[in-house]
């Protein structure tokens, strides 16, 4: 029996998506997602289990903010360092402030040259660090 995961494969169990742009002029099916997700301010994280279907999500707001897979490490550092607003079994929502010392790059277009879009582990969690 083959695993067709990948996620899971290479320990990434959770996906952590952070609304960096304002949400004021968004297109109904864009809010329509965030608000199943959970995400009705700027600066607001939501981390959830590994899906598919939360992939599919959280590629349709994109270009409102960044994400990344987490492995249940870096999940267990951000939850000694802040307590979520909401929690359930598959989903948790933080509010964070703005990063000490901005974001280091443009936030109007996605990568390489931007900061909205998929990101790797270590740049994710060190933005999130500055945001705690």
């Amino acid at each position: 029996m083959q695993n067709n995961d990948k996620g899971k494969k290479e320990g990434k169990e959770f996906v952590a998506f952070l609304l960096i742009k304002g949400i004021s002029e968004v297109e109904p099916h864009h809010r329509y997602t965030l608000d199943s997700l959970k995400l009705n301010k700027k600066h607001s994280l939501v981390v959830a289990m590994n899906t598919p279907s939360l992939k599919g999500m959280i590629r349709s707001v994109n270009e409102l903010g960044m994400w990344a897979e987490l492995s249940g490490a870096a999940l267990e550092q951000l939850k000694s360092k802040k307590k979520p607003v909401y929690a359930s079994d598959t989903i948790s929502v933080y509010r964070l402030s703005p990063p000490k010392g901005g974001f280091k790059r443009t936030i109007k277009r996605t990568s390489p040259k931007g900061i909205l879009g998929k990101k790797d582990e270590e740049s994710f969690i060190g933005i999130i660090n500055r945001m705690i």
